[in-house]
């Protein structure tokens, strides 16, 4: 085939050969030339070099993985039409895996020598091949036009415009103070008090003035709010989004090195953001009715949508939702259970809620600590008002019942404590998962203080070896072939939350609780191990981004079948995908077979 006829025939559009100059894609296309390969040929073998880079044109190529068992060799992977393979055999000299035709195939053939010019040529073109998981997904990721959103994750808050900070002593009137607001075009002033640095807005002064009765020479320091909600100049505008929505306020404190250098308000926020997270905040806010909040939470999927559609990283994404989860079931709560009650007992949002990675509502994940004194006869009302009313909010009932409105699963703190001590005694699977669900949970709304016993039981159970090494066994046995058919050559989906999304979210919590770390969200944890030394920097940073691959990929299709009108489940039809995609989903599944090998050796199983 002729230089022009391949220039012609073959997509240079695709990825990574968009990222080639003009100039290369034609030298390529002068080399590359097509090979035919009947059903069941061996294309490489496992550790050896290849002559070519391949890019199938019609066919099918399943990539084998005998490590396990030499013997029968599994499918780790299958390639079709569009996908490209050989390229580590030609950089390095070794094929990760065996490559067979599982039908006649033609290719495209690209000689290593061309291949590795090019690499050498293009530096992004390179980081293509070369670079690790989070290189490569941002390389991907570089090419598209910013969105808003884009450019929320990139400003810095210390970018935004921020309001001057005024500081006054706590013996400062009420009148002085507002003056004080006024002449400096401000909407608080942060106050000196015994107890620390607090904060007076211009709402708090009117509440005390029209609500508390408050004399106007009476000083702002008997009332100021503390602590003080703040928030590092370096950190992304969106962690001031975060933080404000958590904590139900419209003002934070900026800080460089600890010193106080503006405030920032979600007006400010908003100037930079075109999303409407802030008006589902405030509908759930304002509702007073079980259907004022339903109207308010049918913000969240539009919101998903938007954010998804935009760019936002599943890390910020899963921040975002939870923050206004935890305030529609806070707000629930406040609706269902008598002040007496709630005031006195703590609910806790667990699994993936807990670890704030539930993006969708899949379903309900939740535990209630009733407080000394606190009958379960007393709560059994209220607790099955909050399970109702949270599905008629979307959140179908917990196929495993683990909810409120289930007796199990509410309890004084003895009896929390106790069957904490009872989980760990069981190795049966039905415990284990339990406990792992128990491992993530963050109280959300009550009486926080009654979950801190039983965080401190639960970091304690990592001193068990003999337990980690029964609990970490999950992560390290569940294994999902990233296949593109089945065989009767039919397109098929895979449990993406099983084979990928499981063993990585699992093994992070194994070593999280051997290491006896209070953070629950995934890729904190992954940081954490890193700065223990746990884990290698680039593993921790690879399981961040193939767990964030994971998530997204999951959501789109998840989207895509809500928009249909048929239920999101956990299932990725690879048909689907973009070839981009398919190759950082592989990717993504490498890393995680690397977790659970690196989770085999640390655990010692099979030894």
């Amino acid at each position: 085939m002729s230089t022009s006829e391949v220039l012609k025939e073959f997509d240079f559009a695709l990825a990574p050969f968009d990222l080639l100059t003009a100039e290369q894609r034609v030298a390529l296309g002068r080399r590359m030339d097509i090979g035919f390969e009947p059903a069941d040929s061996r294309i490489l073998e496992a550790g050896t070099p290849s002559n070519y880079l391949y890019v199938i044109l019609k066919g099918h190529v399943a990539a084998l993985d005998g490590a396990d068992d030499p013997g029968e060799p599994r499918v780790f992977a299958e390639y079709g039409a569009g996908d490209l393979f050989g390229s580590m055999a030609c950089l390095t000299g070794r094929s990760r895996h065996r490559y067979v035709t599982l039908e006649d195939t033609l290719l495209w053939t690209l000689p290593a020598d061309a291949f590795r010019a090019a690499v050498e040529a293009n530096g992004r073109f390179a980081a293509y091949f070369l670079d690790s998981l989070s290189r490569k997904t941002d390389l991907a990721e570089s090419s598209g036009t910013p969105s808003d959103l884009g450019e929320l994750m990139l400003t810095r808050i210390g970018e935004a415009v921020l309001a001057e900070a005024i500081v006054v002593p706590g013996d400062t009137t009420v009148v002085e103070a507002t003056r004080r607001m006024r002449e400096r075009s401000v909407d608080c002033v942060f106050v000196e008090t015994a107890g620390g640095l607090g904060i007076c807005t211009r709402t708090d002064l009117l509440d005390a003035i029209a609500l508390d009765g408050r004399p106007l020479d009476g000083a702002v320091g008997e009332f100021a709010r503390r602590p003080v909600v703040d928030c590092d100049a370096d950190a992304p505008l969106f962690e001031a989004l975060v933080a404000m929505t958590r904590r139900r306020i419209e003002r934070v404190a900026v800080t460089r090195h600890a010193q106080l250098v503006g405030t920032l308000g979600l007006a400010e926020v908003l100037s930079h953001y075109s999303s409407h997270s802030h008006i589902v905040g405030l509908r759930v806010a304002r509702a007073t009715t079980r259907e004022e909040l339903a109207e308010a939470v049918a913000g969240l999927l539009p919101l998903v949508r938007t954010l998804q559609a935009t760019g936002a990283k599943m890390r910020h994404l899963g921040e975002i939702v939870s923050a206004l989860n935890g305030r529609i079931l806070t707000r629930l709560y406040e609706l269902t259970f008598p002040a007496e009650l709630r005031a006195r007992c703590c609910l806790l949002v667990l699994g993936s809620e807990g670890r704030s990675e539930q993006i969708l509502r899949t379903d309900q994940d939740n535990a209630l600590i009733l407080g000394e004194g606190i009958a379960d006869a007393d709560v059994a009302g209220p607790a099955q008002a909050l399970s109702d009313g949270l599905a008629a909010l979307g959140w179908p009932p917990c196929p495993g019942k683990v909810m409120v409105s289930n007796p199990a699963w509410r309890g004084s703190l003895p009896q929390w404590l106790e069957y904490i001590e009872r989980l760990k005694r069981s190795a049966a699977g039905e415990s284990q998962l339990d406990m792992a669900i128990l491992m993530d949970a963050q109280p959300v709304c009550g009486d926080e203080s009654l979950y801190a016993p039983l965080r401190e039981a639960l970091a304690g159970l990592g001193r068990d070896q003999i337990w980690l090494h029964h609990f970490v066994r999950p992560a390290i046995e569940f294994h999902t072939p990233l296949t593109l058919r089945n065989p009767f050559g039919r397109e098929r989906a895979v449990d993406i939350k099983r084979g990928g999304i499981f063993p990585t979210v699992h093994g992070l919590r194994a070593l999280a609780a051997e290491h006896g770390l209070a953070c629950t969200n995934s890729f904190e944890r992954a940081e954490a191990l890193a700065a223990r030394g746990v884990l290698s920097a680039q593993l921790a940073a690879d399981l961040q981004q193939a767990l964030a691959v994971m998530l997204r990929l999951r959501l789109g299709q998840q989207l895509e079948a809500l928009q249909r009108g048929e239920p999101a489940d956990n299932r990725v039809d690879l048909g689907r995908l973009r070839r981009l995609d398919r190759d950082l989903l592989r990717d993504a599944l490498r890393v995680v077979k690397e977790f659970q090998d690196f989770l085999g050796a640390h655990f010692r199983h099979g030894i």
